[in-house]
């Protein structure tokens, strides 16, 4: 973590990202109720995000020839958090299928991104580390999204709960570009 004291900054953008993206998608059948929707309105929702995030996700390759991989990141974090104020503000069920939509531009960017983020500003002795402390910022923010958004559901409702999720997920995506712009920076 002191080798590599920004990558670490990438980490906690990740995990309040991923915290956020969790939350969502754990507890989407509240959210949906809170805005008239259904069990069935929720498999509506699943299946976009599903079917959206596919081509980034093949396509990753050919967008990685264009595009810079620190450029992905802060590109799909903002994203990211712009879903999920989309999601905050909605109140039909044909805007949160449209913030599903926003899946392809940052879920689907980030996954992939984050293995090449890992190998282009991590050492090769150290890489399968940075790899798995990659991987695991999804499982952090997932096992944080399902213990903590349900006690907040029941404390506060869903409506603050998606404040406050909506809230860590800024946080994230300022913490990625502040990290992006000073790594981006360092290469120069």
């Amino acid at each position: 973590f002191r080798k590599y004291s920004d990558i670490v900054v990438v980490i906690v953008a990740l995990i309040c990202l991923y915290f956020c993206h969790m939350l969502i998608n754990s507890y989407m059948i509240n959210i949906l109720e809170n805005i008239g929707g259904t069990a069935a309105d929720q498999g509506n929702a699943t299946f976009i995000q599903a079917m959206v995030e596919l081509p980034p996700m093949f396509l990753f390759a050919v967008i990685l020839k264009k595009v810079k991989v620190d450029h992905i990141m802060a590109f799909a974090a903002v994203f990211y958090s712009i879903k999920h104020v989309m999601i905050l503000m909605t109140n039909s069920l044909g805007m949160y299928y449209a913030a599903m939509v926003l899946q392809m531009v940052s879920y689907a960017l980030i996954v992939p991104a984050t293995v090449y983020f890992a190998d282009s500003h991590i050492a090769p002795e150290d890489r399968n580390q940075g790899q798995v402390l990659m991987g695991a910022t999804g499982t952090i923010g997932g096992l944080l999204s399902a213990s903590i958004g349900g006690i907040l559901i029941q404390a506060v409702g869903v409506h603050t709960t998606l404040v406050i999720a909506t809230c860590v997920s800024v946080i994230g995506t300022v913490l990625m570009l502040l990290a992006v712009f000073k790594l981006t920076r360092k290469k120069n």
